[in-house]
């Protein structure tokens, strides 16, 4: 490498970090700004949250990142910083209760056991529960699919596909109305969508690419690409119990106060560090000037000690290349693995500590549907009969041992299907983290030692009758 190229890298790179540090610090002025007058609220809403004791709860979805989310009680993402200052001006407190699925959000907040949503769809058959405040954000969902599948236009290419999208979403309406000949397929969260999606059990998944995002990232799935726009833009709202008209008045006083930079400034530290504001342009610009020069003295002293890395460099590159190759082959590896758990015709099932199924393979998707059993209970799968017989197994398997036995499944339309299962334990490294339950259908089998049996004991009389 030449010294030129060497040091245009080394003014790239440390332009690259300023401007990051800019836009940082940046933001973080602008959500500090403009103060909150003395109240914002009417004497008469004033009363009524002292009435109420100023504190209303929120419900919040783990997996719906970086949107909204909690963790320690707090409401973190964009609604988070929304809250945040929405607490500070109107003087209230939000207290958050995590659900596992966006459904269970609503349905709870349907049956008043929450009092606030933040970052949902302005729906009419949610108008019969919910008050909504104005619009706060704009998302529009995308069409993802596997790297290895048809070069799709749109949701009406998808033909006789299966699509996913997550359960409770407003785009579900959307997806019916714009695509009738596909087969939709819910799931519970975004999380359980893209593993679905990644390992062929759907063909395609409409989701929003700010959640997506993060969550391919996370999981470090390689085999998802994004195929294009749905037409359909979700108005992301706050929603509040309509049974309280005086909940939705405040807090859209509260979202009135603030203003289209501080709007910008949570915008840019949760989804992208573009579309800045004129006077945050200006402030970049000094920052550059500033780089510049700061990086044309540092080029200098860097000819010094250039010689001294490269032999590092080097080294440091080939251990990479190492790691890479060793990584490529393991993530192969896996994806085999995951491939042939799928493909298997014994039926396999993945149950977490709570007893509540997680993943299962296509063998038994063939058997019964998707809706049927994720998210669900274990014992469901099996009949009234059988259900204790599955209780005394999990309380078993919680010892470290492998429970065998036979069941009668409740999921499947079929009747009599009797099922070989062998379940066992996941061990984490202090206890058990779930459990892997094999089976295959003996029904045939049974059927055929029955015809066996009784073919037996006809050739018996045969031959008694033919003595006598």
């Amino acid at each position: 490498m030449s010294y030129a190229k060497a040091q245009a890298r080394i003014f790239a790179f440390m332009i690259r970090l300023f401007l990051v540090l800019a836009v940082t610090a940046q933001s973080s002025t602008l959500i500090a700004q403009n103060p909150s007058p003395t109240d914002i609220l009417t004497p008469e809403l004033r009363a009524w949250v002292e009435e109420h004791g100023g504190v209303f709860r929120v419900g919040t979805d783990s997996s719906y990142r970086p949107y909204v989310y909690s963790e320690g009680g707090q409401i973190l993402g964009m609604a988070g910083d929304y809250f945040q200052l929405m607490s500070e001006r109107l003087d209230i407190s939000f207290v958050t209760v995590e659900y596992e699925t966006f459904s269970n959000i609503l349905s709870s907040i349907r049956n008043r056991e929450i009092d606030v949503v933040p970052f949902l769809i302005d729906q009419e058959s949610r108008r019969e529960y919910l008050n909504f405040t104005p619009s706060i954000y704009s998302v529009q969902d995308r069409i993802f699919m596997r790297t290895d599948g048809f070069d799709y236009v749109d949701i009406s290419s998808l033909n006789s596909r299966r699509v996913g999208y997550v359960e409770g979403y407003a785009l579900g309406s959307a997806l019916d109305e714009q695509s009738s000949s596909v087969e939709i397929v819910t799931y519970p969260n975004e999380l359980m969508a893209l593993r679905a999606l990644s390992i062929g059990n759907i063909d395609a998944l409409v989701a929003d690419l700010g959640v997506a995002s993060y969550y391919v990232a996370q999981e470090h799935i390689t085999n998802l690409r994004v195929l294009g726009d749905f037409n359909y833009v979700e108005e992301q709202s706050i929603g509040s119990r309509n049974d309280w008209p005086e909940l939705n008045a405040i807090l859209t006083a509260g979202m009135a106060s603030i203003t289209p930079a501080e709007h910008q400034a949570i915008a840019n530290r949760w989804v992208s560090i573009t579309n800045f504001s004129e006077e945050t342009t200006n402030d970049l610009l000094q920052w550059l000037v500033v780089v510049l020069i700061v990086g044309l003295v540092s080029a200098l002293g860097s000819v010094i000690w250039i010689y001294s890395l490269k032999r590092q460099v080097r080294r440091r590159t080939a251990l990479l290349e190492s790691e890479l190759t060793e990584r490529k082959k393991a993530e192969a590896e896996n994806y085999r693995l995951a491939t042939a758990v799928e493909q298997s015709a014994e039926y396999v099932l993945i149950i977490n500590k709570k007893g509540i199924i997680e993943y299962a393979n296509l063998a038994f998707f063939r058997l019964s549907t998707a809706a049927a059993v994720l998210g669900k209970l274990f014992i469901d799968i099996a009949r009234e009969q059988d259900k204790r017989l599955l209780l005394k197994a999990l309380s078993k398997l919680k010892t470290g041992e492998v429970w065998r036995g036979k069941i009668f499944l409740a999921v499947t339309e079929a009747e009599n299907v009797h099922v070989a299962m062998t379940i066992t334990p996941i061990q984490g490294e202090n206890e058990t983290d779930g459990y892997v339950a094999t089976g295959r259908d003996i029904s045939h089998e049974e059927a055929m030692d029955r015809r066996l049996r009784h073919g037996e004991k006809l050739s018996a009389l045969g031959t008694i009758a033919g003595g006598i």
